[in-house]
């Protein structure tokens, strides 16, 4: 259960992959949007499909928008992880 946000809070949650082309941070694919609840077990997830076999740095991003309640504009960003797999 999350501490931090009263029971009942509805959060819009964006997730983007990222690619790293030439040391610049690239989006890759359409961005996924979930309206999630807190104290709710629910997730959501954001995949592509690889079109070569070639090492490439990615990474995520996150963006969660509070429903009603003022929040900041900042994004989470995963670590970065090098994988056998170019879009």
């Amino acid at each position: 259960m999350n501490v931090d946000c009263p029971r009942g809070v509805k959060a819009v949650v964006t997730l983007q992959l990222q690619v790293k082309i030439q040391n610049k941070w690239k989006n890759r694919g359409d961005p996924k949007k979930r309206a999630l609840k807190s104290g709710r077990s629910k997730s959501t997830n954001v995949r592509l499909k690889c079109h070569s076999h070639r090492n490439t740095v990615w990474r995520g991003m996150v963006d969660v928008d509070l429903i009603g309640m003022p929040d900041t504009p900042k994004k989470g960003y995963g670590y970065s992880t090098k994988i056998p797999c170019r879009r």
